[in-house]
């Protein structure tokens, strides 16, 4: 095993590629590395830790489809300082990439995340950092990508932390702020114990959790902490999802369709909760706001002052990206919905809705 530090002494425009018998501590030193054109800033395939000594250092990249760093099968990598951006980011909607837009980082290995990290771009096409596979029938070893953060400051994207396909993240701390679509957008297995997570948009919802298959998108989420606020649900948990919910904080509701499990044993909600299925999924927690008339609670529930409307079908989907998001009414399908979505209708509906 080859085994080098590196030292950054200026600024620098460079691309670099770690083999997978190589470990490297690279520190930043206050400096910035940035791509040469047309190719990742860093890619690795060995075993990477990131330290910023001097503080201020940046890893950025500025060419379309290319990350600042991308951490290939079998690669590690451990961030411990630096900022990590893409400064020409130019994604306009999730129709528009404006001929330059990519993840800042991207993980099909394992990754952790820790205090003194900040990733932020602005972007409405990609993701932030996406942990997994995008099409996960292109990962030939079925292996997961690992992703665990500790700390640091997450910001922008169309969504902030995209766990995608074959996809396991650990989020135990950190600041995670969206201006538009999710905070958080999981697709197979994650849990939270801890952090602040915040969507300025009160269209979207700041963790979205949606299911696919038993293999890659599983769907699984447990919260054990966290603060949650914004957006038009802290949780919004789609059909085939599987949520549990023993503490945090949850400023905005938490909404769970047709087919979708929930269980919350505790926890504090200033806002409503909302499953269109109830089977004694409410066993504790504090809840500090009256519900709306509409979401009422069912005699099954074992809290009968808290609960749900049940056996509420959906009324309409949105196809994404090959995925469908399904919505109880027309009303909530267009407060998530972006900008060029195709609303469809699954059933009769008999709704007011104003545009």
């Amino acid at each position: 095993m080859y085994k080098r530090q590196v030292v950054l002494t200026e600024n620098i425009t460079a691309s670099v590629t770690i083999n997978a018998d190589v470990t490297v501590t690279l520190d930043l030193n206050g400096n910035t590395l940035t791509n040469e054109a047309g190719y990742h800033t860093i890619t690795n395939n060995g075993t990477l830790t990131i330290i910023d000594s001097a503080g201020g250092g940046v890893v950025d990249n500025i060419s379309h489809a290319c990350s600042a760093v991308r951490n290939n099968v079998g690669g590690t990598v451990v961030f411990s300082g630096g900022t990590f951006t893409r400064s020409r980011e130019a994604g306009i909607n999730t129709e528009n990439n404006g001929g330059n837009s990519c993840y800042v980082l991207q993980n099909f290995g394992k990754m952790e995340v820790n205090r003194g990290v900040t990733v932020s771009m602005t972007s409405g096409y990609s993701s932030l950092f996406e942990n997994g596979w995008y099409d996960g029938t292109q990962n030939a070893t079925q292996a997961e990508a690992v992703l665990t953060i500790n700390g640091g400051t997450f910001s922008g994207g169309l969504n902030t932390i995209k766990n995608d396909d074959w996809g396991v993240l650990t989020i135990n701390g950190g600041k995670f702020t969206n201006m538009q679509q999710h905070a958080v957008l999981n697709w197979n297995k994650m849990e939270i114990n801890g952090g602040t997570f915040e969507l300025t948009d009160d269209s979207g919802a700041v963790v979205y959790v949606g299911f696919a298959n038993d293999s890659m998108d599983q769907g699984k989420l447990t919260i054990t902490g966290g603060t949650f606020n914004g957006g038009l649900c802290a949780v919004y948990a789609n059909t085939g999802t599987d949520i549990e919910i023993s503490d945090g904080t949850f400023n905005s509701r938490v909404y769970a369709l047709s087919g979708a499990t929930i269980a919350i044993t505790g926890g504090t909600f200033n806002h409503s909760v909302y499953s269109a299925s109830c089977e004694n999924f409410i066993s504790g927690g504090t809840f500090t706001k009256e519900f709306p008339a509409a979401e009422y609670v069912a005699e099954n529930c074992s809290l009968t002052q808290y609960g749900v409307v049940t056996d509420i079908a959906p009324a309409a989907e949105i196809e994404k990206d090959g995925k469908v998001y399904a919505f109880a009414t027309i009303a909530d399908a267009l407060a998530l919905a972006s900008r060029g979505d195709t609303i469809t209708l699954v059933g009769n509906v008999t709704e007011t809705v104003v545009i």
